[in-house]
């Protein structure tokens, strides 16, 4: 068995890939009885995966290490600027290097990579079955008639996610819609007319199709399931990283702001193809990123 913890969501993702091609694998929580079982469980189990890195764990990789089982931390984006802060003020101790080494590490970009070697921890890339798709799931639909973007912006971290460009873009484009999902809190954009917050959204698939761009403007960001999503659907993508040639790379608002507004002129004159890279998403496939997976566990 697999035992498995760490960020919710993206714990189950992994936890659902791995139990379609018949390997077993729980997820555990938070609570406290959570504990106790994954615990128990751990000298019996196959290794363990942790979706998230705690630089600051100690007990759980030596515990591992003592039973022979591999402890396997796939790094995620937010997790690693706590361990560079720490590390940047002195507080990596004795105790957190020795538990690091117990570990082996994944993540899925090489700005991650790159990050993690910054402060001392060597990792792999590794696409770590949070961002796959099924062949059945290409569905490249038309474009809507209205010309709209939309964005990710997490409640609570909004200005991670590119609330200040947002907000440049929503003014300086003021005939286009942002649509935005993950927050709720419009008193962030002061009364804006043209942008329409959804909150949490569980049928992102139809907001993906109701759009033309998709913004993924964070800095430190992993490569983000609904890059994939749009790119699978034919949308557009513009991040601040770049990767693997599915989306326009933009390093300032300046190129943000024309990269939108070429699309926008195409679009009007019916000038505007769909996004077809389906080519590079091959990595992305489930059967490519399972079998990848299956070697490190």
């Amino acid at each position: 068995m697999i035992l498995i913890k760490g960020l919710p969501v993206f714990a189950k993702r992994v936890s659902k890939l791995l139990n379609r091609y018949d390997i077993k694998a729980q997820v555990f929580g938070s609570r406290f009885i959570d504990k106790v079982c994954f615990l128990f469980n751990i000298p019996f189990s196959q290794s363990v995966i942790s979706v998230s890195g705690n630089h600051k764990s100690f007990f759980l990789p030596v515990y591992c290490k003592v039973f022979r089982k591999k402890y396997i931390v796939f790094w995620c984006g937010s997790d690693v600027d706590r361990a560079v802060v720490d590390y940047k003020n002195d507080k990596f101790t004795l105790k957190n290097k020795i538990a690091l080494k117990c570990s082996k590490h994944y993540c899925e970009v090489p700005w991650i990579k790159e990050k993690l070697e910054s402060i001392g921890i060597e990792s792999e890339i590794l696409i770590n079955g949070n961002v796959i798709f099924q062949e059945e799931e290409f569905s490249i639909s038309p474009f809507p008639e209205k010309f709209k973007v939309f964005t990710y912006l997490g409640k609570g971290k909004e200005e991670f996610y590119g609330l200040g460009w947002l907000k440049k873009l929503a003014k300086d484009f003021f005939d286009v819609e942002f649509v935005v999902i993950g927050t709720d809190n419009y008193s962030l954009f002061c009364d804006a007319k043209n942008i329409t917050l959804l909150g949490w959204v569980d049928d992102v698939d139809r907001v993906v199709k109701d759009n033309v761009i998709y913004l993924r403007l964070t800095q430190r960001d992993s490569i983000g399931n609904l890059v994939l999503f749009s790119a699978i659907n034919g949308r557009y993508v513009i991040r601040t990283k770049y990767i693997d040639n599915i989306s326009i790379t933009v390093k300032s608002y300046d190129e943000l702001y024309h990269a939108i507004n070429e699309k926008i002129q195409n679009f009007n004159f019916s000038s505007l193809p769909l996004n077809d890279k389906c080519a590079e998403l091959k990595k992305y496939r489930e059967k490519n990123v399972i079998s990848n997976i299956l070697e490190v566990l």
